[in-house]
């Protein structure tokens, strides 16, 4: 199955999730994580589905319309030490997310692992994933091309 990875590790901080009220309520999730030795970053994802899907050592969070605001500060120490802040937005159409085992999930007041997430009888049927040619397709629809690593004579 074709699928984007992207892989951080949150340093012991939990990820927080909330579910917005209403039946066309949406879920916002947010994490903080260092990115290199000076600089760290806090995301707030805002989008229509959550899903977690386990794919080998890791789980991959799968957010549907998510809109990503994303912050990241770079401590600078010459000639003295400040503090530089960027902040980024964008949209996509459907975000996948890798997080190591062992992951923590704060939702609903209750603290569990990434792959125990219950969402309140909230079933991932919102998500449609494809694969072989018709991931293909979906991904041509969407102006994206295969990763380079994909092969399509592996089943």
């Amino acid at each position: 199955m074709l699928r984007v990875r992207r892989y951080r590790r949150c340093w012991g901080q939990p990820i927080l999730l909330y579910k917005t009220g209403g039946a066309d309520g949406k879920y916002v999730l947010s994490r903080n994580y260092q990115d290199d030795d000076k600089s760290s970053v806090s995301e707030v994802i805002i989008s229509d589905s959550f899903a977690v899907h386990r794919d080998a050592s890791v789980y991959q969070v799968i957010l549907t319309n998510a809109l990503v605001l994303h912050t990241k500060s770079t401590v600078v120490s010459s000639p003295s030490v400040t503090t530089n802040f960027v902040q980024t937005k964008f949209s996509v159409g459907v975000l996948t997310i890798g997080f190591l085992p062992g992951t923590q999930v704060l939702f609903n007041g209750s603290m569990t692992d990434m792959g125990h997430i219950q969402l309140d009888g909230v079933s991932s049927t919102n998500v449609v994933e494809y694969e072989g040619e018709a991931a293909l397709q979906e991904l041509k629809k969407l102006g994206l091309k295969p990763p380079p690593d994909y092969d399509p004579n592996v089943k």
